[in-house]
């Protein structure tokens, strides 16, 4: 039963990401369409500095689905994590909601500082709508990590993806007559339907929801302490993870404008929601250690090395297919081959396959409240990024800016994938019986699935 689980979270997650993906493509294609390259820049450049809001973050979703998975793996009768559900919504709710008035000053300032003339009111505009946006995705990520946590990826992804086709039809809606923040308002909508959605359905998934009344925002106090406790340790790894965007950002509107943006975004998206096929599934890793370590101990070295596995295979196969497929992608975005996007993307790929390789690692950390290599990891990728993206962009220009954050991103993982196993008694490398297992495993799959067609 925990097999078929898993398999059904994985394969609905996948489907989440491509459904995710397709949504993107489909904003970004009439964003650059009816607005420009440079608009889509501006929009991007709008988002990271929202997300200044994130160094404040107490990591009440990233913490809440190993807290749920421990208290749902709890004797019968005892299974309730409702508590802790409610309490990291609340604790989100407020948080977030003082921080999108604290951050709209120092935002606002940045902008500023990163833009021109026109560019900078087009922004300003722009940027109370991006916090109300980025507002409502953190409280709405407390459900998805109570759905994950509570072993029900599926269900979490099936609602996203009703959040995504809401975006993607209000998008095309709203686009051209409000211009950007058409898309705002898209993504406000679509985050309050996830919001609602979720709760609605951890109240029927959880053995005490029924009891729990309609309003899902609730501080309950010994919860509180934990949960704060655990974000205390987070924070740090908060700050540095979504300093990576913004930096980022800021690097490339300083040294190659608000175009140089834009088509770093193309592609690192492309990237990125590639990489969330990956990553998306593998969340479903985090309740699977903490429940494994809880109750079967002896099997936490199996489990995370198969894992481990699953994931090199197909990080190589994906980020192989993105370095094959991008002169495809770029008659997609172009209609012509853009050498400047090609080579973006091919260099992204490379540094990104190593840090998805991570992952595992990075989860297994999170899942055992082991953070030390986790920080240690992030913040070589998170500040060494952008630094080496500055430093090399005057031996290179753009493609030296883009060359420094591959790499940062590679040493990054490279740090937690040796120091995190090592830590924690385990091996850092699958040996060769798990490979031949899994491989076997796979092959077993594929023919099977082939023999039925």
């Amino acid at each position: 039963m925990v097999a078929y689980r898993l398999r059904n979270n994985v394969f609905w997650n996948v489907g989440e990401v491509i459904g995710s993906s397709l949504v993107l493509y489909l904003v970004y294609r009439v964003v650059v369409y009816r607005l420009g390259l440079e608009a889509l820049g501006l929009w991007a450049l709008v988002v990271s500095a929202t997300s200044i809001a994130r160094m404040a973050d107490m990591g009440a979703s990233v913490g809440l689905s190993r807290y749920v998975a421990i208290a749902a793996s709890a004797p019968e009768g005892q299974r309730s994590a409702l508590t802790w559900i409610q309490t990291a919504f609340a604790l989100n709710l407020y948080l977030y909601s003082a921080l999108a008035i604290v951050v709209y000053l120092p935002a606002y300032w940045v902008l500023a500082w990163t833009t021109k003339g026109a560019e900078t009111e087009g922004a300003r505009a722009l940027l109370p709508y991006s916090i109300a946006c980025f507002t409502l995705m953190s409280i709405a990520g407390v459900g998805a990590a109570a759905l994950t946590g509570l072993g029900r990826g599926d269900l979490k992804s099936k609602l996203m993806l009703v959040g995504l086709a809401v975006q993607a039809l209000l998008t095309t809606l709203l686009v051209g007559r409000l211009g950007l923040i058409g898309i705002a308002v898209a993504q406000v909508v679509q985050y309050s339907v996830v919001l609602v959605g979720s709760w609605v359905l951890v109240r029927r998934l959880d053995p005490g929801g029924q009891a729990a009344g309609m309003w899902p925002f609730r501080i309950h106090r010994a919860n509180l302490r934990a949960l704060m406790g655990f974000g205390a340790k987070l924070q740090i790894l908060n700050i540095v993870t979504f300093a990576f965007d913004p930096l980022t950002k800021f690097v490339f509107s300083a040294t190659a404008g608000l175009a140089g943006v834009g088509l770093y975004e193309l592609a690192s998206r492309t990237i990125l929601q590639v990489r969330q096929l990956i990553v998306a599934p593998a969340q479903n890793f985090t309740p699977l250690y903490a429940a494994t370590d809880r109750t079967r101990p002896n099997e936490l070295a199996r489990v995370y090395s198969e894992t481990n596995v699953y994931i090199f295979l197909t990080a190589a196969a994906a980020m192989g297919s993105i370095v094959i497929g991008s002169p495809l992608l770029s008659w997609i975005w172009f209609a012509r081959l853009d050498s400047g996007f090609i080579i973006f993307t091919v260099i992204l790929s490379i540094g990104w396959l190593l840090n998805i390789v991570a992952s595992p690692s990075y989860l297994l950390g999170l899942a055992l409240g082991r953070l030390r290599w986790n920080m240690i990891g992030t913040a070589v990728f998170a500040l060494g990024a952008p630094l080496l993206g500055y430093l090399l962009h005057f031996w290179a220009g753009r493609v030296g800016v883009v060359t420094g954050i591959a790499v940062g991103a590679a040493i990054g993982g490279l740090v937690t994938i040796l120091a995190n196993p090592r830590t924690l008694g385990l091996p850092i490398m699958p040996s060769r019986e798990v490979w031949v297992a899994v491989v076997s495993r796979i092959a077993g799959a594929i023919t099977r699935r082939l023999n039925r067609i």
